[in-house]
Parts: structure tokens; sequence; C-alpha cells
């Protein structure tokens, strides 16, 4: 398959244009891997590479008015219309991952990023990491309110984000409560305590997708992770079927 994957380079107006250009281009089976790292992507970079997975039908939406109306073609929609979604073209791209590493990441682009995956073109993302991005629990609700209809994700990371408790307790609610393909869930150094993993064992006890989840670098308590593994396990024949990890998954990442 065809990797698009730049990182360390800032990338620069005509540099984003080629890029979305290639990706736009490559309307094709072999295309699988979309990713940024340490690109110090800009608000307008970032929406243009948005736009260029989804296609021209896609809207803009504004994170400070988002009943906005926004022009397709003759149609006026919003983003609350309830026929939004429909009868939409098909893009033809096979992404299966997209990964975001070290990319400030404001409130415009986190809002784009959860209409995207709400959009018709996006059921083909399968991985989807986003690892010291700025997220924050806000910027977390506004991603999980774009998850929570998502049954194609099977991989999530969320990593080296001050989500905290609050931010767990969105994720918990809107997504993971009613998800039932992720296997694999890393939330690496995000700030959430023994609130937080009450928050998981409340949305994950009747999962049985879920086969990996990764807690490294987050400050719960031995007790916290004895009663969610407790919880998380109460409804499984197979304790094996379940890992609960709590070593760094990015260690042997070069430059993460």
């Amino acid at each position: 398959g065809i990797n698009a994957e730049y990182g360390d380079i800032p990338l620069n107006e005509e540099s984003i244009q080629l890029v979305t250009h290639f990706i736009s281009n490559k309307r094709n089976p072999h295309l699988r891997i979309v990713g940024l790292q340490s690109t110090k992507i800009c608000e307008n970079g970032f929406a243009q590479l948005i736009h260029s997975l989804a296609g021209d039908d896609f809207p803009e939406v504004d994170p400070q008015n988002e009943t906005r109306t926004t022009m397709i073609g003759d149609e006026d929609i919003t983003t609350h219309n309830p026929n939004f979604g429909t009868n939409r073209r098909g893009q033809g791209l096979s992404i299966k991952s997209l990964g975001f590493w070290n990319e400030k990441l404001n409130g415009r682009s986190i809002s784009l990023l959860s209409r995207f995956l709400q959009h018709p073109s996006s059921p083909f993302i399968c991985d989807l990491g986003l690892v010291n991005c700025s997220l924050g629990s806000t910027g977390i609700e506004i991603l999980s309110r774009g998850l929570q209809k998502n049954q194609t994700l099977t991989t999530l990371v969320i990593g080296r984000d001050a989500i905290k408790d609050e931010g767990i307790k969105f994720l918990a609610e809107y997504f993971l409560k009613k998800n039932s393909t992720l296997k694999r869930l890393f939330l690496v150094e995000t700030s959430f305590g023994d609130r937080g993993a009450k928050f998981l064992s409340q949305s994950l006890k009747n999962s049985t997708s879920l086969q990996e989840l990764n807690l490294y670098g987050n400050p719960i308590s031995s007790r916290g992770i004895v009663e969610l593994s407790a919880s998380l396990h109460s409804n499984r024949p197979d304790p094996d079927s379940l890992r609960i990890e709590l070593k760094d998954p990015f260690a042997s990442v070069p430059h993460v």
C-alpha cells in the first residue's frame, strides 16, 4: 500500500497544496495511511488536508457558530441538518489509518476532524491517533461527539495530552459506551486518575470487542487499576481476551 506520511519538516502553503493534491489524486485501493508529525501545520493547511480526504462536498464548520449555513452547490445546509451525510457521492479512498503527532490543533481544526469522522467518506478509517495535539478536555469532547455514531474504528490512540478526568468522561459518554468495534484503546499520559478510571469502567464493562487498553503514564492508584480490571473482566468468560497495559507504547517509536 501507499503511505502519505510527513514528519519533522514544516509544511508551508505550497507544501500543503502538494500533499493535498497527492491525496486527492490517489483515490485508489493503495493509499492506506495518512499521517503528520511535527509539521507545524497551520489552521488553513489542516482544513485543506481534511477537505482533500473528504471531497468537495464537505461542509465547513465554524466552532463559534455551529449552525452557520454553508453552500454546497445550489443547496443550503447547516451542521445540524438531519439530512446531512445522506446521498453524498463516495470518494473512493481506502485509507485505514489517520494520525497526527506533535501538531497543535485549535478548536476549528478539531471541529473539522470531528465533522469529517461523521462524513460519508469516513467509514474507511480504522485507526485514529492524536498524540501531543493540544486537545484538552474541550477538544476531546468535540472529537468524541464526532465519533459517537462511528462503528468502524478499531484503534484509538490519545497521547501526551491533558484531557484529564473530564475528557475521559466525554470520551466514555459519547463514544465508548456506544461503540462495538474498538479493539485497542491507548490513553497514554493523559492526566486522568481514579475518577476517569471509573468512567472507563462504566462505559466499557459490557464491551466484548476491546482487546487491549493501555493506560501508561496516568496518575491512577493501584486500587483504581485493580477495580477497573475487575470490572472490565467481569463479563468475559476468557480473562485473557482483554489485556490492560501500563508500559510506554511510544518507547520504541523514533522522535516521539
